[in-house]
């Protein structure tokens, strides 16, 4: 069986896969779309989006459940989500159909109402495969999920790049994705039937109730947390007109990358530090969270840094000239970046307490709303991403405070303090020598392509001639890399006998 570094590696690669190719996604409907249809299709994301985690969530707790089930409630589990998550997209599908028309008066696009309805299907046909990620974990299909996921996501990305390529219209583009999910559903569903084929099914009423009773408090939560993050861009949509919506959505945009370590991380400890705590030793789960934390300041911190210095040529890099002015947004963006080294309700939904999550999600929502219509009346477009910015620091401090008071877990004992700090200072004092650069008449893209690879491998020598990394993290690294090398001194010798 798999280490859990080596679960967490497989998961990160996938998620390397999935996150680049939606960066490539980005970048290539920010260059061949034009403003208005940049912010149109923004807004039919943003529309589910907001449905997904109120509805989606409601099927969920598989990686919850199943350490606590035998094969035939598991199987029983699993029919039991995928038959809510189906129910619950017929009911997204129609709220997005009625809300189809008001919503472009509202957002002053006369061309959102048609596609809304449309791509009404979307949450038909996603939500009932929320199962299938946390499935393959609890099963040790770890390789299987993560190459589900890969491929899938290359598909995903083939429609869009054939579609903008083509030059077919919007509504091409999105029943071209609505096609794509259907068949990731029909796989899914016939994965984990065939799975559990030799396996006779239980299934009672009480595990309805247990679901919904651990799934409704994070699915109002999340619904309310995903509002609360995306509130910014409906203010916007609301206040702002189109060609303005788009320049602020390219730049509205949390760094992927910690994104992918923390869903790494928290999709392969959440099992673990559920049995944990379920066992009554709350400080080996707090071990895990700790050593996540760690795991993901190593990402976070160079990242926030770098980028804090160089967001007009990253910003230009990947979007072009005409989202130059979106810099400015991703910088506000930037400074929610130190706070995701945390996965702050991780604990909490671990322990099975996921009622004090909902209140977090709404105090970042009402915080967000008053700060972000207080703040675009002074900054003007940039205050809506203010808002957001405010609304992550409350959440957090609640939520790091009710699991001090409930799992008897300080998060601040959990922070590598000395760890953070001399990465901290590394990575600034690396991009400070860079800066000159800009003194070089380079183009933007070129100057960022340039001193991305030059700070990442400066950073990494310093981190590593400093003694900054454990032991284990050194070892771990080199277990990791040793087929690569390996690959590549088969190479050399080939080359020599040649």
């Amino acid at each position: 069986m798999a280490s859990l570094s080596d679960k967490v590696a497989i998961q990160f690669s996938s998620r390397f896969v999935v996150q680049g190719l939606q960066i490539l996604d980005g970048i290539l409907l920010a260059r061949w779309l034009t403003a208005s249809g940049m912010a149109t299709f923004g807004q039919v994301f943003l529309v589910t989006t907001l449905l997904m985690p109120l509805f989606g969530t409601m099927g969920g707790g598989i990686g919850y459940f199943f350490p606590r089930l035998d094969r035939a409630r598991q199987k029983g589990l699993l029919a039991q989500s995928i038959a809510i998550g189906l129910l619950a997209g017929l009911l997204a599908a129609a709220v997005i159909f009625l809300v189809a028309e008001p919503l472009g008066q509202r957002f002053q696009n006369p061309a959102l109402p048609d596609l809304l309805r449309l791509f009404c299907l979307f949450p038909v046909l996603v939500f009932p495969t929320y199962f299938f990620g946390q499935f393959t974990i609890c099963a040790n299909r770890n390789v299987t999920g993560a190459c589900v996921s890969g491929i899938g996501k290359l598909a995903h990305s083939a429609i869009i790049a054939t579609c903008l390529f083509t030059g077919a219209s919007l509504g091409v583009l999105l029943a071209g994705l609505l096609i794509y999910h259907a068949a990731l559903m029909l796989f899914s569903t016939a994965y984990a039937a065939r799975f559990y084929r030799d396996t006779p099914m239980h299934w009672d009423r009480s595990m309805l109730r247990s679901q919904f009773t651990y799934t409704i408090p994070i699915a109002l939560a999340a619904a309310t947390g995903v509002l609360s993050r995306e509130l910014d861009k409906v203010i916007a949509s609301a206040f702002f007109v189109p060609s303005m919506v788009a320049i602020y959505l390219v730049g509205a945009r949390e760094v992927p990358v910690l994104f992918l370590v923390a869903g790494s991380i928290s999709s392969i400890i959440f099992p673990e530090m559920s049995r944990h705590l379920a066992e009554g030793n709350p400080h080996k789960a707090a071990e895990l969270w700790a050593e996540s934390i760690r795991k993901q300041a190593m990402v976070a911190i160079p990242t926030f840094i770098f980028l804090m210095i160089f967001a007009v040529e990253f910003t230009v890099t990947l979007y072009g000239r005409k989202y130059a002015e979106s810099a400015g947004v991703f910088r506000i963006y930037l400074l929610v970046l130190p706070l995701r080294c945390v996965l702050w309700s991780l604990m909490l939904s671990a322990a099975g307490i996921t009622r004090p999550l909902f209140w977090a999600a709404s105090l970042s929502l009402a915080s967000n709303l008053a700060l972000g219509l207080l703040a675009i009346h002074l900054f003007g477009i940039l205050g809506a991403a203010i808002g957001t910015v405010g609304s992550v620091v409350v959440e957090a401090g609640y939520c790091g405070w009710v699991t001090w008071r409930r799992v008897n877990v300080n998060i601040l004992a959990c922070f590598p303090w000395r760890f953070m700090l001399r990465l901290s200072a590394i990575s600034l004092g690396v991009s400070l020598l860079l800066i000159p650069l800009r003194l070089i008449p380079l183009r933007s893209e070129i100057l960022f392509m340039v001193a991305l690879p030059a700070f990442s491998a400066a950073v990494s020598v310093l981190v590593l001639v400093l003694g900054c990394l454990t032991e284990y993290e050194k070892s771990t690294f080199k277990r990791w890399l040793s087929p690569l090398l390996l690959w590549q001194t088969r190479l050399k010798s080939g080359a020599g006998r040649s």
